[in-house]
């Protein structure tokens, strides 16, 4: 892909070098009434609102163990969604992020009322799984549940428990089961069932064993790199690739390629344009990275408006950082990403325009 493709497909860090490049080399005044909203139906249609930020495990890089303080722990209330859901034109919701959504005592009143307004709900950033009853198994298939990522990392209990601690990978399988059944009791093309499975140095091995496994339950397998490489990494790097298509170690570098090469068409920063990241409470998040500690002030969907958070001076600034090269800011979370996507992607678009 050449760097005009890339820019074109991305809209992101389209570096200030490419003067010629007469998409970009606009006005500033242009460049700000790109990101400003002058009717709630010009709004994102798409939004990630966290059902649940609690979870009954205790995985060693998860930020319940390891810090803590950054979210707040709580579920989605079906009245606030209710409410969201009624002033605002949606038509999807991502529902996983921070927690397992099946711990919300809401959940159900929460996926009947996206049916009944047919919005397509999904659970595609992932579940742990460890607990889903018979009737919340059905009802995901009677609401029509678009995605549903089980959360597997490994194919033996001894090795998934090592990372999912407190996990039992036998009760998720028959909790993964469960939605299978009664996709197949009602001729249901949804929900979209998948096995994700994070590559470790300690799960490695198992990678062809899961593979397997996935074959036989009937649902694809998905390879992701840990986000953490300090922790327990690959081991060999060269059989994780050939077995998963893996080629980085480190999530951030993973992240770039897929989306450059067009292997993927998600991409962490541009759900500040596309599908902003809300908290079970209204916080706005921005996107997945968004913590306590950082993210775009004091900002909430629930009480001040979604009109009025998306037009936020902070998440402009934002948006022409990525976009058009702005310098960066210390109240702007992406400065400071934890993940440093936004300052290896203004290195990469550098380089690119180099050649």
């Amino acid at each position: 892909m050449d760097r005009r493709q890339f820019i074109k497909n991305t809209g992101i860090c389209a570096c200030a070098l490419c003067a010629g490049c007469n998409v970009f080399a606009q006005s500033s005044k242009q460049q700000e009434d790109d990101f400003i909203y002058r009717h709630k139906s010009d709004l994102p249609k798409k939004i990630s609102i966290d059902a649940c930020t609690i979870c009954q495990l205790k995985c060693p890089q998860c930020w319940r163990v390891t810090e803590p303080t950054l979210f707040d722990l709580g579920y989605l209330k079906f009245d606030d969604f209710k409410n969201f859901i009624d002033k605002y034109d949606i038509e999807k919701v991502e529902l996983s992020n921070k927690g397992e959504i099946f711990l919300n005592p809401e959940l159900s009143e929460i996926i009947k009322y996206a049916h009944e307004k047919d919005i397509a709900y999904s659970a595609a950033n992932g579940v742990n799984g460890n607990y889903l009853t018979d009737d919340m198994a059905e009802l995901l298939v009677k609401t029509q549940c678009r995605e549903l990522t089980f959360s597997i990392d490994g194919a033996t209990n001894d090795v998934y428990k090592i990372y999912r601690v407190g996990g039992n990978l036998d009760k998720v399988l028959e909790n993964l089961k469960k939605v299978l059944f009664y996709k197949n009791k009602y001729s249901s093309q949804y929900p979209f069932v998948s096995y994700k499975f994070i590559v470790f140095g300690h799960n490695e091995h198992e990678i062809p064993l899961a593979k397997e496994l996935a074959k036989k339950l009937g649902v694809p397998i998905l390879f992701n790199t840990n986000y953490a490489p300090w922790y327990s990494p690959v081991k060999n790097k060269k059989f994780v690739e050939e077995q998963t298509g893996l080629h980085f170690d480190d999530m951030t570098d993973q992240y770039i390629s897929d989306w450059v090469s067009g292997k993927s068409n998600w991409f962490p920063c541009k759900t500040l344009w596309d599908d902003p990241v809300i908290n079970f409470d209204g916080k706005f998040l921005g996107c997945c990275l968004g913590t306590n500690r950082k993210n775009f002030g004091n900002l909430n969907i629930f009480k001040q408006g979604y009109l009025k958070v998306m037009n936020n001076k902070n998440i402009r600034y934002a948006k022409k950082m990525l976009k058009y090269d702005y310098p960066p800011k210390d109240e702007i979370p992406c400065t400071n990403c934890d993940m440093d996507i936004y300052n290896r992607l203004k290195k990469y678009n550098q380089e690119i325009f180099k050649g």
